[in-house]
């Protein structure tokens, strides 16, 4: 795919929505630019918009990703399927919960040199490795610093068509975030429940990371 294009989707994937103008200043783009893109994706049907109506003026074309423009950004359903197989054959005696499982298939995402130790020294550190880590298994993740905390959003789910069904499958990015920063996320948004991207909030004492660190 060229590659404004698939810039295109990951910001609107972030977003869930946005004008032309708004995907202009995110891209560093002229907006007629920005519209040329949008109608090719129009056109493969991997973007659509609705009309949002203003207090003054003509409506505005708000864009967003259709399922099959989500389904065109990366995903890892077979790494997944394959892990979770092995995992069941590997304990097929004991008949594991799917928690457990997950778990382990968490534990594997880790780099080798974590498996015994997932937590570097400090707090910055975790989450530069969580960051790059995320980033890898092609999650998208921004992180937002709070006051006493950050909050984790997903853009991208590597097994989005899964886990809108299955939000069980939660447990896996929620488990990867556990072991690498050693605070419990608490879930703010997720696919099951309808929303665009996946957000989970970890919170602790003392000052935050400040922006543009991770």
């Amino acid at each position: 795919m060229e590659d404004t294009r698939r810039r295109l989707l990951e910001l609107l994937q972030y977003r869930g929505h946005a004008t032309v103008d708004d995907l202009a200043r995110g891209l560093g783009l002229a907006p007629p630019t920005v519209r040329r893109h949008l109608d090719i994706l129009q056109r493969d049907g991997l973007v659509a918009y609705r009309l949002a109506r203003q207090k003054t003026g003509r409506p505005e074309h708000l864009y967003y990703l259709t399922e099959r423009g989500q389904e065109a950004l990366p995903k890892a359903y077979q790494t997944l399927l394959a892990w979770l197989v092995e995992e069941l054959q590997s304990d097929a005696s004991s008949s594991p919960t799917l928690d457990a499982v997950l778990a382990r298939v968490a534990r594997r995402l880790l780099p080798r040199s974590l498996e015994d130790t997932p937590s570097p020294a400090s707090l910055m550190e975790r989450l530069q490795t969580l960051h790059r880590l995320l980033q890898a298994h092609a999650f998208a993740p921004h992180m937002e610093p709070l006051p006493n905390g950050i909050r984790i959003r997903l853009a991208n789910c590597p097994f989005r068509a899964v886990a809108r069904d299955h939000p069980a499958l939660c447990a896996l990015d929620r488990t990867l975030i556990a072991l690498l920063v050693g605070t419990e996320p608490v879930p703010e948004q997720c696919l099951p429940m309808g929303h665009t991207t996946c957000a989970y909030l970890l919170t602790w004492h003392g000052p935050s990371p400040p922006p543009g660190t991770l």
